[in-house]
Parts: C-alpha cells; structure tokens; sequence
C-alpha cells in the first residue's frame, strides 16, 4: 500500500489480491490474518507475521499474539510434592487395611 495508506487493526493485513481486484479504500480491505499468523500491531502491511517455531495461534484467526503450550506446567518440586503425598496417602491406607485385619477378631 502506499505510505499514505490507512493502518489495519492488529491482526488484520491488507490483502494484495483484493487491493488489484476491486478499487475500494484501503481501509475496507483489511483481512483477518490466518491461522498461525499474527499481527501485533496496527500497521500498513500486506502480510502478517508467522509464528515463531513452537507456538501457535490456537487455531485463532485474526490473532495479535502466538501462544506456546508448554506439556506441564507444574515444577519439579510441585511434581515431587504430589507424588511423595500419593506415596504416603496409599501407605497409611495399606497399614490401616493390614490393621483392621490383624484385629478382625478382636471387640471394639
């Protein structure tokens, strides 16, 4: 577009095939960008940026930000937490099971 050219929200571009096909204001020709594409900003561009390598926009289109997912999102301290309290909660189960039946036979 031309210097003068208005600005296309963030996540939005101006589609060069549609600026040769039709006159029209460059404003009107503003397009969502698509999927794993991103805008940040409001800018004249004719094109949107891709996503960095290991993200994505979600499936999103028309998105101003790529967004990485990470496989856990928990410590290794928070992890180590959880499963030292699973350890102990089925220990002191199993005790009490073993308990109860070495006491079976014996009045409360």
């Amino acid at each position: 577009p031309a210097p003068t050219a208005s600005e296309c929200l963030a996540g939005q571009f101006h589609n060069a095939s549609v600026l040769r096909e039709r006159e029209a204001l460059l404003q009107s020709v503003c397009e969502l960008c698509p999927e794993d594409m991103f805008s940040p900003t409001e800018r004249v561009s004719l094109h949107c940026d891709p996503c960095p390598a290991g993200t994505t926009t979600d499936g999103q289109i028309g998105a101003t930000s790529c967004i990485k997912f990470e496989d856990n999102l928990l410590t290794s301290g928070m992890l180590s937490f959880g499963y030292t309290a699973l350890a102990v909660s089925w220990l002191l189960a199993f005790v009490f099971l073993l308990w109860i039946f070495k006491n079976r036979w014996d009045p409360v």
